[in-house]
């Protein structure tokens, strides 16, 4: 509940508690340990919640657990944490495809805190990579769970906001259509997610974009590839498109210290980071940029 990514950062140490599990203290677990000792006498401190005010859910999902962060809004106007929930998944949730795995995360998510989010006057805000979850803005054929799930969410008042820095690059497993278990005798398609509960936001990576759209005709090196690409040349691994350079599928970023550094203070702050330490950081720039060392 205090410590951003919790699961992640204790798994060494609960491995150590499972049945059977041979005890060995190695770098991994004492990595861990240190971590955990850390966030707890570390920033960011926690809001005391105010009901009065908008919450904010960031959720996420991996092969292991889900984790979200529920937050408000400082004195300052940023987003500031007011609890974490970081909860693995079981062996049978593990099999989940990708987009129930991102609906699970927001399942749990409101479970836990439905004392503070439940009747809320303001739309919860879900801060999400809504192209997985999109999955059920369309009529689908669902199964016993997810029907229990649509039934949950019925009680809450929320948005599902599209941040691009949150994506978690599985977008491709949306054009897979997977067979879902039906009730006996068959069940009607539904809609789970109706698709005006998807809002796009205006994000700092549109702003940050924007720039770099500006700055990669001001930076000399790229001008022969740039010339190439505007007389429709192909040039391998290269690509200019949306008004960007791209680079192997990345946003190529052009000789500019200021660009860059707000590009690595976006990702170092995210809240789906949790403050996270330099080589995360790094991780989380080359999932959408690109630039040479």
């Amino acid at each position: 509940q205090f410590i951003p990514n919790f699961g992640n950062l204790a798994r060494p140490l609960y491995n150590l508690l499972k049945k059977d599990s041979l005890w060995k203290w190695e770098l991994a677990e004492q990595q861990s340990f240190d971590s955990l000792k850390k966030c707890l006498t570390s920033a960011p401190l926690l809001l005391q919640p105010d009901t009065t005010k908008q919450f904010y859910i960031e959720c996420n999902a991996s092969d292991y657990a889900t984790g979200a962060i529920l937050s408000q809004r400082n004195p300052e106007g940023k987003l500031a944490p007011v609890a974490y929930l970081s909860k693995s998944l079981s062996p049978a949730e593990k099999n989940y495809d990708i987009f129930d795995k991102e609906l699970l995360a927001v399942i749990r998510a409101f479970k836990e805190w439905r004392h503070l989010l439940e009747g809320s006057e303001s739309p919860v805000q879900v801060l999400t990579d809504h192209k997985n979850l999109e999955y059920f803005s369309t009529s689908q054929s669902l199964n016993r769970r997810q029907i229990r799930w649509a039934n949950f969410l019925v009680d809450y008042n929320f948005q599902i906001i599209y941040r691009p820095g949150a994506q978690n690059k599985k977008a491709d497993i949306l054009s897979q259509r997977y067979d879902l278990v039906p009730l006996e005798g068959g069940v009607e398609n539904q809609v789970l997610l109706k698709p005006e509960l998807f809002i796009a936001s205006i994000t700092p990576d549109q702003e940050i974009n924007d720039l770099i759209g500006k700055a990669i005709y001001e930076d000399d090196r790229l001008k022969e590839i740039l010339h190439k690409l505007q007389n429709k040349e192909k040039i391998l691994d290269w690509e200019l498109k949306e008004g960007l350079l791209w680079y192997q599928g990345k946003i190529f970023v052009p000789k500019d210290n200021t660009i860059r550094n707000l590009i690595l203070e976006s990702r170092h702050d995210a809240l789906a980071a949790g403050h996270p330490g330099q080589a995360r950081t790094l991780e989380l720039v080359s999932q959408n940029y690109y630039w040479p060392s």
